[in-house]
């Protein structure tokens, strides 16, 4: 999530995709679902999304370029015209003298309108043009902080901007945790938002947890079902 923070000289470099091998590509320690939503539970991170959603597969490298995906869970909305809405989280490695938590990037609200400036610049290239990107329809809705018992500080911040000329709504999540930066993501059509799904999607984002691993952590429940995101 580095350059789409947009965050100048500091956070352009501040993080890389972890990379590939089968030892990251581990399988989730357990899929449940509950009347409150569906939750992930992976050694690194849990998350509890709404019921709609199912997991897919993620591609290890872009097909493209080569380059390593740093998205490590992917999910989408399973009801029909509806899989463009997503819930994704990526992970990059932090490198050496990098930053240690959110709060060295500034205060909750100056990154989010960091991440709506990127958003906006963004549009208004020729790529983000061709997809309806204008810019000045990038507007900031909402920015917080919260702290988890494990002492990690999380920055979420809520935008809405027009894909194709249609209006959607991105709800974003940044913490660093033992050298890594974790960015959840969850993108609705505006319309849907409103209507029906902010609850559900603002849960998901508080509920999204990272687990440090040189700390000791609660024990994981016994496994529901194995998930194909990696850790």
């Amino acid at each position: 999530m580095a350059a789409a923070l947009g965050l100048a000289a500091q956070t352009s470099v501040m993080a890389r995709p972890s990379p590939a091998s089968a030892a990251t590509r581990l399988f989730a320690l357990a899929s449940s679902e509950t009347a409150s939503g569906k939750t992930f539970e992976f050694k690194t991170y849990r998350l509890t999304a709404p019921s709609v959603y199912e997991e897919v597969n993620v591609p290890l490298k872009d097909p493209a370029t080569g380059i390593v995906s740093p998205t490590v869970l992917l999910l989408k909305d399973t009801r029909v015209g509806q899989a463009g809405n997503t819930v994704s989280v990526s992970k990059q490695t932090v490198p050496p003298g990098g930053i240690a938590s959110v709060k060295e990037i500034g205060t909750a609200r100056e990154t989010a309108e960091r991440l709506v400036a990127a958003e906006g610049a963004r549009s208004t290239g020729t790529f983000g043009k061709a997809f309806g990107g204008v810019g000045s329809g990038v507007t900031f809705r909402d920015a917080s902080e919260r702290t988890d018992e494990n002492g990690l500080l999380y920055y979420a911040a809520e935008y809405s901007k027009s894909v194709l000329g249609v209006p959607r709504v991105v709800l974003t999540t940044l913490v660093v945790a033992d050298g890594q930066l974790y960015t959840l993501t969850a993108e609705e059509d505006e319309g849907r938002f409103e209507s029906e799904m902010a609850d559900e999607l603002r849960r998901c984002v508080r509920s999204f947890q990272v687990i440090p691993q040189n700390a000791a952590a609660p024990a994981a429940p016994a496994p529901a079902k194995k998930g194909k995101g990696r850790k």
